[in-house]
């Protein structure tokens, strides 16, 4: 019977080992003590295993992704999950969440299925190289060499260090001749001028985040959650715009914290508020969260104190203004300590999108983030890992 190892025991290589061991005798490669560790932690701990509208649309850079989503796309997922006894349900956005609401259970039931198929799981065994003699492979890991048929890489990317994040994927193809797009943290906390958003540590908001060129211009914007920390700006929208911070200076975030309504019309309702609140610090009490509602005020030069009543319908215009376009200017990123995934990666194009072999070392393939593929939040990036781990898994068939 022919061999496939799997080098890295994340999402994507669990789920190729799944695969491969329908084929091959397989063996995975993982170089912590346990496999899953940045799994485990997807999702807060709750694990969005996918999104119903994953599809080249909400990812970046181009086409690639089609090939294995056509073959393994999100109602494929979720019935191979329900196979193994794990059960998902539906949230707001098209969202899949493991039932159990632990991203831990998501980890069992996967180590459940390796263990019924036989699959051997080498934990605590980094791979050092990988060679290709003849026909087969040689991979050399800490504890020696063995020779095996195909080679999967899954090694992920430098996203999330403390759980396992590493460069060693990239490493391996660089070694057997493919090309890498350099790595920049993506879906990550931004650094701003925290003048404001320090005063907001732990406020929360519903809105749409535009990152601004150095032109004034929109790079990406994108709508959800809008979190102020200590050194800035964080949440899924913002994070959804973070892949476009590094490399590039002048950017700012605008924030629009009422996305559904045009500023006009929150003008006209901050006017009738004027009669209904006593100072101009709780305008937008009801409306936003009651700090906001202070630091909009004091963001648009405006004594939080001063009478709602003696308000102006130029102040009116101001905080309708300021609630839709809150600006902080960027100073970068929290890096890949804090980042969920990469932009760069393998070069796609060395692969074919179909079966993600290597176009250039015949019975290589590869999944996952090591390849230069990313997804906006939402289960996107989880979905890639399923999708390519399934076909990378049947190793061309």
């Amino acid at each position: 019977m022919k061999k496939a190892a799997v080098i890295g025991g994340g999402a994507s290589g669990l789920m190729a080992a799944l695969s491969a061991s329908e084929l091959y005798r397989t063996v995975v490669f993982e170089k912590n003590e346990r496999t899953g560790r940045k799994l485990a932690q997807t999702g807060n701990g709750r694990c969005n295993l996918t999104n119903e509208a994953a599809g080249p649309g909400h990812y970046y850079g181009n086409d690639f992704v089609e090939g294995a989503l056509m073959r393994f796309g999100p109602e494929d997922t979720l019935r191979y999950m329900e196979g193994i006894g794990l059960l998902a349900r539906r949230e707001y956005g098209g969202r899949y969440y493991s039932f159990s609401g632990q991203a831990g259970s998501v980890v069992d039931a996967l180590r459940f299925a390796l263990e019924k198929k036989g699959v051997e799981l080498r934990t605590g065994t980094r791979v050092t190289g990988v060679e290709k003699k003849e026909d087969r492979f040689t991979v050399r890991s800490e504890k020696g060499e063995e020779r095996f048929d195909y080679v999967i890489i899954c090694c992920g990317s430098m996203a999330a260090e403390k759980l396992g994040g590493c460069s060693d994927g990239l490493d391996i193809l660089r070694s057997l001749g493919h090309r890498v797009i350099k790595p920049v943290p993506a879906l990550v906390p931004v650094m701003t001028d925290n003048t404001y958003t320090k005063m907001l540590r732990g406020v929360r908001v519903q809105g749409k985040a535009t990152l601004m060129g150095e032109d004034g211009t929109p790079v990406r914007a994108a709508l959800g959650d809008i979190l102020f920390t200590d050194y800035g700006i964080s949440g899924p929208a913002v994070m959804d715009v973070s892949r476009f911070c590094t490399g590039h200076k002048g950017l700012r975030i605008e924030t629009d914290m009422f996305p559904d309504m045009d500023e006009a019309d929150l003008e006209e309702l901050l006017k009738k508020m004027t009669g209904l609140r006593e100072t101009a610090g709780e305008l937008f009490t009801g409306l936003l969260n009651n700090k906001l509602s202070v630091i909009l005020a004091k963001y648009c030069g405006i004594e939080p104190g001063r009478k709602a009543a003696e308000l102006s319908s130029k102040d009116a215009l101001k905080l309708a203004h300021a609630a839709k376009n809150m600006s902080f200017d960027v100073k970068g990123t929290t890096g890949f300590p804090n980042a969920q995934t990469v932009r760069g990666g393998a070069l796609t194009g060395q692969f074919d999108q179909n079966t993600l072999e290597s176009l250039i070392v015949k019975g290589l393939f590869a999944a996952g983030e090591v390849l230069d593929v990313d997804g906006e939040c939402g289960g996107f990036n989880l979905q890639w890992a399923w999708s390519s781990g399934y076909v990378a898994g049947r190793c061309g068939r």
